[in-house]
């Protein structure tokens, strides 16, 4: 993926903007044999699309729900919240620039990403918040049962409800995130 990533960052801009199945580039088997009517060069977008997803780039990674094994869409990948170097940052713009080649040449790219990230990589207004369960069931559970409790039970029971509760959650990916400084530390009340 590298070398491809490597080659294919240096192409300008509108060569990834093309019509009619047109290529980026073409694919040869060495040794092989092959003549590259299609097969190859999928194969090539389909192992992409794979590692792109897999641990080794730290891009994309599965939910919460599977995590957790709950919930539904489970399956689904969704962006890492700690994949924030510059190399992260140039290969999300690779990826932006794969998605508009296939978009325009019609070319099927296999990422299995969340509906959610879809809506937002097309700019859909789509912030509802009952779809967050779809990725995060347990933390969605959470929110609802704090909108839910009643402040006029007090504090005694709201510790009791939530005894727990600080002012850290855990990230997508599984770190911790302290909310405010000592956030671990300091009760929700």
């Amino acid at each position: 993926m590298k070398n491809i990533f490597q080659k294919l960052k240096k192409f300008p801009l509108k060569d990834y903007l093309t019509l009619n199945d047109s290529r980026l580039f073409t694919v040869s088997l060495v040794g092989e044999g092959s003549t590259d009517y299609g097969g190859p060069y999928n194969e090539v977008f389909s192992i992409m699309c794979d590692e792109l997803q897999s641990h080794c780039l730290d891009l994309f990674i599965k939910s919460p729900n599977n995590v957790n094994d709950i919930g539904q869409l489970r399956d689904k990948f969704i962006i890492n919240p700690s994949a924030k170097s510059a190399t992260h940052m140039d290969m999300y713009f690779f990826i932006g620039c794969l998605l508009g080649y296939a978009v325009s040449a019609g070319h099927f790219l296999g990422l299995n990403l969340h509906p959610y990230i879809w809506s937002k990589i097309v700019s859909l207004d789509n912030d509802n918040f009952k779809e967050f369960e779809t990725i995060d069931k347990l933390f969605y559970k959470l929110i609802k049962e704090l909108e839910r409790f009643d402040p006029k039970l007090g504090q005694a029971e709201f510790e009791k409800k939530f005894p727990e509760l600080n002012y850290s959650i855990l990230s997508s990916d599984g770190k911790d995130v302290e909310l405010v400084v000592g956030g671990k530390n300091k009760k929700v009340t």
